[in-house]
């Protein structure tokens, strides 16, 4: 027979306490529980089994699941976190694995567990500055000592590389990011703002017949026109959530 926690008690300890300034104590961290939170904290201890147990492996489940990924490794804290991603960035399964003597960029405001396990595993960290507004290192200091971006020779190679989670990020043209979201809204998410505007345009053979364009630019803006430039967007790349934006001007034939 189990025991179940009782509520009336779990009510207690979220009852809210009066704030007397410069006397009552502020918590170096803030959380917010609720009675069922207490319960389940009880309904945990009661079965006497302070490692992994029953809530464990359903959060494990339920967490792979909306992660996508086949293997979830819970862990006790952030802090946890930061040694096992740096223990499995030294394994000796990764092609180039991370070894002693190594750089590691890192910001230079962070928790100590930040970096312990750098020195742990014999890596040497690189202190960058912070920005105020985002309390993260900006691209252009991460660059200036020293850290380069990952190149690989297809687009869909990079998008299993951010899906598998080995890098962050990629970047390309927006429609090409755009067509992968589409097909993986789910996994996959177009941020940022634009950082350029490129032309498309339609390869035809030179020469100095201007028959060919005319026949491209009066095709195209037929379709857009007639709706069917705006019904194409909506299924192609609309299907990552964009709105459909105003057609492109086109420039005129030469």
């Amino acid at each position: 027979m189990r025991v179940k926690p009782g509520r009336a008690s779990a009510n207690k300890h979220v009852k809210p306490r009066p704030f007397a300034p410069g006397e009552s104590p502020v918590p170096v961290s803030g959380k917010l529980l609720d009675p069922d939170d207490f319960v389940a904290m009880a309904d945990a201890v009661l079965d006497g089994w302070l490692t992994e147990g029953r809530f464990a492996q359903r959060f494990r489940t339920a967490f792979a699941r909306a992660a996508g990924r086949r293997h979830v490794a819970p862990v006790g804290s952030g802090s946890q976190a930061n040694l096992l991603a740096v223990a499995a960035a030294c394994s000796h399964l990764h092609e180039r694995p991370l070894r002693p003597g190594d750089e590691v960029i890192t910001a230079a405001v962070g928790f100590p567990t930040t970096v312990a396990p750098l020195y742990q595993h014999g890596l040497v960290p690189v202190y960058v500055d912070i920005e105020p507004d985002t309390y993260n290192p900006s691209l252009e200091q991460i660059e200036a000592e020293g850290g380069i971006g990952r190149g690989f020779d297809t687009y869909s190679e990079c998008v299993e590389q951010v899906r598998s989670g080995a890098i962050d990020a990629m970047t390309t043209d927006g429609a090409i990011l755009l067509g992968y979201e589409a097909e993986t809204p789910d996994e996959l998410e177009v941020v940022g703002d634009e950082f350029s505007e490129e032309l498309y345009g339609v390869g035809y053979f030179p020469g100095d017949d201007t028959d060919m364009c005319n026949f491209l630019r009066d095709s195209v803006q037929q379709a857009m026109d007639d709706g069917f430039w705006e019904d194409a967007f909506a299924a192609t790349l609309g299907e990552s959530g964009i709105e459909t934006p105003e057609p492109p001007a086109m420039d005129e034939c030469a």
